[in-house]
């Protein structure tokens, strides 16, 4: 996201999901044993989580989420960050 602000050339970012199943499905919670398994792993985790959730709400750029099936989890905090959100 850092590449895409600094673009000139780019005015706006679109996102979507890669399938037709979901938008983001979120963390795979299958693995939060493994990356929140002490205290300063989870505290990583979440200083990870809030600082993505930070770049998407100041980004200098219209941010667009093209939503197509499920949007759980994480993908719902990225739709919500965006200024358009369009559901197919």
């Amino acid at each position: 996201m850092s590449a895409f602000q600094k673009e000139p050339s780019i005015r706006v970012v679109v996102m979507k999901g890669a399938g037709e199943k979901a938008f983001i499905s979120g963390a795979d919670i299958s693995e939060f044993a493994e990356h929140r398994s002490s205290a300063s792993a989870e505290e990583e985790y979440n200083r990870i989580s809030a600082e993505s959730q930070l770049t998407l709400k100041t980004f200098n750029k219209p941010l667009i989420a093209m939503i197509n099936g499920y949007c759980i989890g994480g993908g719902l905090g990225v739709a919500l960050a965006a200024e358009f959100a369009f559901e197919r």
